[in-house]
């Protein structure tokens, strides 16, 4: 009996010597190598379940990257990439997984820079084609108020924008379905508003001392347009301004460039109170004496600063050159901006006559109707007279472009 006892006892001694750690060592040599601690091996785990969740992220980001259909869709598979990167970079060096982490982190921070590109692309691409519906949509909005070449001219300049915006789209982008249609369009527009331009300058016309009568006959009877040149200029316009809205009466301000790119707000009055805008030059200059080039420039530059100041809607339809003085070179480059032309049937000379008020009221008060009168905006005096003489005959009072439609 004890001596069974005595080997019960020594083969319990020999388990505690194999759970010691000397046994340990001996039974399983290899695993301090791979996991000395247990809280070792639970942080392998932890890490390895981290990577391989990345790993999962970032392969469903490069899935969608490669079949996004719009903007949202690429900016989901930006996100998602860098949500993996950024869980790979907590993996650190003292884990078994960081090698492959490593490799993996370097690949997927090179997709990273290639999403970023196409976003880019894509961001642009989106731009432009915006970009150009809001100029298509400007050309159609002028169109519908187009009244002059001026007006057309420039919704084809838009539309033009509008197509190059869109030219400007890569052929890969994911918009490229809707751009060739878009562009088709835009030429189709930009070939019908040619044809109008086209015609409208066939039709422009020339109002000149020779051949008055003809277009003074086309005038409503008992009716005359009021012009008022070299303008504007606050201390006289206005002037002008106040009396005209006194009497409920609307003129046509044949205005200076120059003077509309420094008096703006008096032009802006000019508009907002219903009277019309025409071309007088740039620079006051005598036409004829200028080469065709200059002619022009001088009629463009101001169109321009009016535009500018007042906006499409408000382009001169005509024109009127500084001291009645014309060419046939005046003419032609008039039309070539899309101008008609216009002198006056009765001159009051007020630039003359500025102290003598009598004068002037005298020399307007011959009309009958069907005239144009012409004035400057420094030529007040007498205009309250002349409105209220003119009325007591019955005689209206139109712009140039109500006086012939």
């Amino acid at each position: 009996m004890l001596e069974e006892r005595g080997k019960v006892i020594a083969l319990g001694s020999l388990a505690v010597l194999l759970l010691s750690g000397a046994a340990y060592e001996v039974v399983i040599p290899h695993i301090p190598s791979l996991c000395p601690t247990l809280n070792n091996c639970a942080r392998d785990k932890q890490f390895d379940k981290l990577y391989h969740t990345a790993v999962r992220t970032a392969n469903s980001a490069l899935e969608l990257t490669g079949q996004y259909q719009n903007l949202l869709e690429l900016k989901e598979s930006r996100d998602r990439l860098m949500s993996a990167i950024d869980q790979l970079a907590t993996i650190p060096e003292d884990v078994n997984i960081y090698p492959k982490a490593e490799q993996v982190l370097g690949e997927y921070r090179n997709k990273l820079q290639e999403v970023d590109k196409r976003l880019e692309i894509e961001k642009q691409a989106s731009a432009n084609f915006t970009a150009g519906q809001k100029l298509a949509e400007f050309a159609s909005n002028e169109v519908e108020i187009a009244k002059t070449i001026g007006h057309y001219q420039s919704a084809k300049a838009d539309l033009e924008k509008a197509k190059a915006k869109l030219e400007q789209i890569p052929a890969d982008s994911i918009i490229t379905s809707q751009v060739q249609p878009l562009k088709a369009e835009y030429q189709t527009r930009i070939k019908t508003i040619e044809g109008q331009i086209a015609q409208m300058r066939a039709n422009l016309i020339h109002i000149y001392w020779s051949n008055q009568d003809h277009w003074m006959a086309k005038m409503p009877e008992k009716s005359v347009a009021l012009t008022f040149d070299d303008g504007p200029v606050p201390q006289h316009t206005n002037k002008v301004l106040d009396i005209l809205k006194k009497h409920g009466v609307k003129g046509t301000f044949f205005v200076v460039g120059r003077n509309v790119d420094n008096f703006c707000p008096t032009l802006q009055r000019i508009v907002r109170e219903g009277h019309e805008v025409a071309n007088h030059t740039y620079s006051h200059n005598s036409l004829p004496k200028l080469s065709p080039q200059f002619q022009k420039a001088e009629m463009e530059k101001t169109q321009k600063a009016i535009q500018k100041c007042v906006g499409t809607k408000h382009l001169p339809f005509w024109f009127r050159s500084p001291y009645g003085a014309q060419n046939s070179t005046t003419l032609k480059v008039a039309h070539s901006v899309g101008l008609n032309t216009a002198l006056w049937t009765i001159d009051t000379l007020d630039w003359r006559y500025r102290n003598n008020a009598d004068y002037v009221v005298n020399k307007a008060l011959q009309s009958q109707g069907q005239d144009i009168i012409l004035f400057h905006d420094h030529g007040s005096a007498g205009l309250e007279r002349i409105i209220m003489g003119l009325k007591n005959r019955g005689i209206q009072f139109v712009t140039l472009s109500e006086a012939l439609p």
